[in-house]
């Protein structure tokens, strides 16, 4: 047991998460699903799945990204994560 807590240092591991909870933007987006999900119950019957069913993904995906970046050993990592949050970019 001992050997393996040398080998695995627990302490270590949680030091490197990325701190996101203090992040602003990660507020924001926190913020912003529930209201994406009022706005979509607000939508046409017509919209509301097609339409509303890209948003809620892309909403959640966001804070999901930002999640799992802060999970992520460096920081070249943590930022492919936030860099995937920010979706596609018009050329």
């Amino acid at each position: 047991m001992e050997t393996w807590r040398k080998v695995f240092n627990f302490e270590s591991i949680l030091f490197l998460m990325w701190r996101i909870d203090n992040l602003d933007v990660y507020d924001k987006v926190c913020s912003l699903i529930p209201r994406v999900y009022v706005f979509i119950n607000g939508l046409p019957a017509e919209e509301k799945f097609e339409l509303g069913s890209q948003m809620r993904r892309v909403v959640v995906s966001v804070k999901l990204n930002f999640k799992e970046g802060s999970g992520k050993r460096t920081s070249a990592d943590f930022a492919g994560y936030l860099d995937n949050a920010m979706g596609p970019r018009m050329a």
